[in-house]
């Protein structure tokens, strides 16, 4: 994402940024993201006029394309795609009046040992070799044609498939929110991508950012 920044101040979007392996990829919190050769790192650069709700739709982007490879992935509020609880891919949105969508998908790639709980590539789901070109192809074809409906609709059509996308949708979850642990019912997301939470007070509207525990 970094190098995606200094090309934007001279190239017109959109435009991805593609690289091998990564020494400074980051993900939220600014924590580091581990990103080997093997695995698909890229940032995609484009500017849209909506963005309440852009994250969770940019989820479903990533989540379509790699379905149609293992069809047993799922959503982590709000755009960790996971198989059980172990990350597959995650996504980093940044808008500086463009937006900076950074991407990073376990494809081939070997994880260190530290890691082998809590992420998984496809290939070891799969045991098949994947071509990251490829990949990244066929996710930006999906990234066109959700992005066209969702400039004109909002997320709203996209929430029902979400949902049925979401891994801890009806489950009791803990979540920090305002320095504080909540303890609720996942009920889904709102039009702006918020989770709903319902507690013994009344519902909450989480926005994207907050640590969930589950």
């Amino acid at each position: 994402m970094l190098k995606a920044r200094e090309i934007a101040r001279e190239v017109e979007t959109p435009f991805v940024v593609r690289a091998a392996r990564q020494t400074k990829g980051y993900g939220r919190k600014d924590a580091f993201w581990v990103s080997p050769e093997g695995g698909l790192w890229f940032t995609a650069v484009f500017q849209v006029k909506r963005l309440s709700g852009l994250s969770a739709l940019l989820a479903l982007v990533v989540l379509r394309a790699l379905k149609s490879e293992f069809s047993d992935l799922r959503i982590k509020w709000p755009n960790d795609i996971v198989f059980e609880e172990r990350k597959v891919a995650g996504l980093l949105i940044e808008v500086k009046g463009k937006v900076f969508w950074g991407v990073g998908i376990n494809l081939n790639n070997e994880l260190p040992p530290e890691l082998k709980g809590k992420a998984v590539s496809l290939k070891e789901l799969t045991g098949k070799d994947y071509d990251p070109e490829q990949v990244l192809l066929g996710l930006l074809d999906r990234l066109s044609s959700m992005l066209s409906t969702f400039e004109e609709q909002g997320l709203s059509s996209f929430i029902p498939e979400y949902e049925k996308e979401l891994v801890f949708l009806g489950k009791k979850i803990e979540v920090i929110y305002k320095e504080n642990l909540i303890t609720g019912i996942a009920h889904g997301i709102s039009d702006e991508g918020f989770l709903k939470l319902q507690t013994p007070s009344g519902q909450l509207l989480l926005p994207d950012g907050t640590i969930v525990k589950f």
